[in-house]
């Protein structure tokens, strides 16, 4: 009898046994699994770091080709301000000469009209000096 009861111990210590054996089996397996989704976690965290160096790389690339571009378009303002400035200059010049021209025309026709007013006057003296002559 003691060896029944110790047979029956035996076998509900074996029973406990098996059962923590299976716990354990299946504790290794959660471990198994929680560890492969862990590595697949990390896999993608680190592709995803990856990917924003990348973007970060590309902002940054980004950027400066503003900044060249608003560099480069600031230089092209000041270089088409400066060409109006010169242009405008030029007509300025240009115009103060076509006034002067015409100030010279001016008084280059005065003069002319006052050449040709005593030449009309000469001319008159002349045809009544003829007109006298003839008369005589």
């Amino acid at each position: 009898e003691k060896l029944q009861a110790d047979l029956a111990e035996s076998e509900a210590d074996k029973a406990a046994l098996l059962e923590q054996t299976h716990r354990l089996e299946g504790v290794l397996s959660s471990n198994a699994s929680l560890e492969a989704e862990s590595k697949a976690l990390r896999s993608s965290v680190e592709s995803l770091h990856q990917e924003s160096a990348n973007k970060d790389s590309q902002i940054e690339m980004l950027n400066l080709r503003v900044q060249e571009l608003d560099r480069e378009a600031k230089a092209s303002v000041t270089s088409v301000d400066e060409e109006l400035k010169i242009a405008v200059e030029s007509l300025r010049n240009e115009i103060k000469e076509k006034d002067s021209q015409i100030y010279q025309m001016t008084n280059g026709l005065s003069e002319t009209k006052s050449i040709l007013l005593n030449h009309q006057d000469e001319n008159e003296a002349l045809r009544d000096i003829q007109q006298d002559y003839i008369a005589q």
